[in-house]
């Protein structure tokens, strides 16, 4: 069988590849966040699971189209642009080596800590963008934006929901697979740096309401079109947890510092 995952980053879709992997015995043959597959014979492999990003600028959807499974992985995406801003703050960013702005981000996520309300979302993206020297929020439409103009080439793939796999709720995919997922989600050790909080709705901890009315507008398509709540509204007492936050931060820097072998790639 052959199995490819298509989605947009901090999606889930490494734990995602990872089950899928575990729940299949015999020859297993694995492309990891590949965009192409051409020229590369598959036909003497009992399994092949492929993990891919159809934002890629280089995405060749007919290296799919003969696959067995094709699965669109999505998530909410006001969880995921949480995610994602720490992720690339921590472990993409230009300025990891700089022990001074790296301390400025850490002072503002600590001061998210601990009084939520004296800093917005928008403030931790506007200070990555003057410690970046670029105009994050900009970056930040128009990776969204990307996503959205990417969004029909998946269009007739399974979609299934980042939330449905952290609840344990895999019936749909198990039936559309064809096979039980009883495999584990164990990522790999180059890989766990992906793994934050595995919860949902952790942006009601970190938005506030001038939040809301950025990413509002942007996202509301995208909500609409795969059924999430369309509730905006924040709790009374938010808390954003250091694990989650200033502790991940520190973590994705210290290993950014770690690799030396190719530093062309963390661009963002």
């Amino acid at each position: 069988m052959k199995i490819v995952i298509a989605s947009y980053g901090k999606s889930g879709s490494t734990a995602l590849f990872y089950k899928i992997k575990d729940s299949l015995s015999g020859e297993i043959k694995t492309f990891f966040e590949v965009s192409s597959l051409k020229g590369i014979n598959l036909n003497k492999c009992d399994h092949v699971i492929v993990k891919t990003f159809y934002t890629y600028p280089d995405w060749d959807k007919s290296s799919f189209e003969q696959f067995d499974k094709r699965i669109s992985l999505v998530r909410d995406p006001r969880d995921y642009i949480v995610s994602f801003f720490l992720y690339m703050a921590g472990f993409h960013s230009n300025y990891a080596s700089d022990d001074s702005k790296v301390n400025d981000m850490l002072r503002l996520l600590r001061r998210k800590e601990e009084k939520n309300d004296s800093v917005s979302f928008l403030d931790l993206l506007k200070l990555n963008g003057s410690l970046s020297g670029n105009n994050y929020l900009e970056k930040m439409k128009n990776q969204w934006n990307r996503i959205m103009q990417c969004l029909p080439l998946v269009d007739t793939y399974f979609t299934f929901k980042y939330e449905y796999f952290v609840l344990g709720n895999m019936d749909s995919l198990s039936e559309y697979l064809g096979f039980n997922l009883s495999g584990e989600a164990r990522v790999e050790d180059e890989y766990k740096r992906v793994v934050r909080t595995k919860s949902l709705g952790d942006w009601k901890n970190w938005f506030l309401p001038e939040d809301i009315e950025f990413f509002y507008p942007l996202f509301n398509a995208f909500i609409e079109k795969y059924g999430y709540s369309k509730s905006w509204n924040l709790p009374p007492l938010q808390q954003v947890l250091p694990r989650n936050s200033s502790f991940y931060f520190e973590r994705l820097i210290a290993e950014r510092r770690n690799i030396k072998d190719d530093p062309s790639i963390f661009t963002f």
